[in-house]
């Protein structure tokens, strides 16, 4: 048994041996108070109760009765038996008589093997009560060990969990800063003072522009947002652009269902459609960009589909790292992993994407909207 020797332990049991020698001696005296006993017999039999005890707790019990081998345990007990027997014979009747001191007792050889066979199994007794307690001890020092383990293991996920939420809004942080253009957006504030009196018109579409990137650096990127402000966005950037190439820029955005009460991630759509502006041809009246958001209560699809440009610039090729949609999809992935589905469709001639997105309302806003559809 581990841990047994400690010198707590063994103090212990050298109290309670003195202590059971002393209370043996007493009883067997006053059973026999005419008979004198040597010492010598009681300094050759208490060592002999020691070893039975102790053999079986420490040996015998953990090695058969712990593994359940019944059948060993009790051959065992039989061979040591028959070895305590023998023991107790030699110093009965050959080492007390070869020191001239003699037997406490008269014993018969019969008397001899039943007083032996009483005390090995009484001492045996107390040496599975031993084991017994040893084992107890053991089981709650082992679930001490295993709750603690459990309490370690925890705090060490509860760090993990920390560290990686941090990482995550770091790194949303960092794919967010990769579209804000914080110098912009001071600048144009800038330009709209100086500009307003010159062109009041010009200036009311800067502050536009200003609200679209005050949009994009005020939101909370770890978060979603309600679905309408990005409608609001989209629809502001899609302005610019017309401002931009007027009649020859040639977009068909549409937006079906109820919006109210959707959230979503914020600043992905705005990729897509950027790289539609970017590289599709919108100078096609018989093939706008076609930008078409459905809206149910359980899903967001959104589909976005141009024709491609022919000509594309070497500048532009370089500056072609996917970047953009690759942010998005990160992002989706940090925020709603499982929650959506994107594909893209790479034709010779047309780009389509695909993103469906799983959503789901409150039950009293799904009940206003399904009124307000009855209306």
């Amino acid at each position: 048994m581990r841990n047994f020797y400690t010198s707590k332990t063994t103090l212990t049991h050298a109290i309670a041996w003195v202590i059971y020698c002393a209370f043996y001696i007493l009883a067997y005296e006053n059973r026999y108070p005419n008979i004198y006993i040597s010492p010598v017999y009681y300094v050759l039999f208490f060592p002999l109760l020691m070893m039975v005890v102790y053999t079986s707790a420490l040996y015998l019990y953990p090695k058969f009765l712990q593994n359940r081998k019944i059948v060993w345990l009790v051959l065992s007990l039989g061979v040591f038996l028959l070895i305590f027997i023998g023991i107790r014979y030699v110093i009965v009747y050959e080492i007390l008589p070869y020191l001239s001191i003699g037997s406490p007792k008269e014993f018969t050889h019969q008397e001899l093997r039943q007083s032996s066979i009483h005390l090995f199994f009484l001492h045996a007794g107390y040496g599975l009560v031993i084991y017994a307690f040893r084992r107890e001890k053991e089981r709650a020092v082992l679930k001490e060990n295993n709750l603690l383990l459990q309490v370690e293991k925890a705090q060490l996920e509860a760090e993990k969990a920390q560290i990686e939420t941090q990482q995550l809004q770091t790194e949303l942080a960092m794919l967010k800063s990769q579209f804000n253009p914080h110098l912009l957006y001071n600048t144009l504030n800038y330009f709209y003072g100086k500009i307003f009196k010159l062109d009041e018109n010009l200036a009311e579409h800067m502050i536009k522009l200003s609200d679209i990137l005050r949009y994009s650096l005020e939101g909370q990127p770890e978060t979603k947002v309600a679905l309408d402000n990005e409608i609001t966005y989209l629809r502001s950037f899609i302005e610019l652009y017309k401002l931009r190439f007027g009649e020859k820029a040639f977009i068909d955005f549409q937006v079906i269902g109820h919006t109210k009460y959707h959230k979503i991630v914020p600043l992905v759509l705005i990729s897509f459609v950027e790289n539609a502006f970017k590289y599709g041809d919108y100078s096609q009246p018989t093939h706008p960009i076609r930008i078409q958001l459905q809206v149910s209560q359980t899903q967001i699809l959104f589909r976005i589909h141009n024709l491609k440009r022919k000509h594309i610039t070497a500048t532009q090729q370089v500056l072609s790292t996917g970047l953009g949609q690759e942010n998005a999809r990160r992002r989706l992935e940090l925020i709603c992993p499982g929650e959506y589905e994107l594909t893209i469709d790479n034709q010779t001639d047309f780009y389509t994407i695909h993103l469906t997105l799983q959503t789901t309302i409150p039950v009293l806003a799904a009940q206003n909207v399904s009124v307000g559809g009855l209306g």
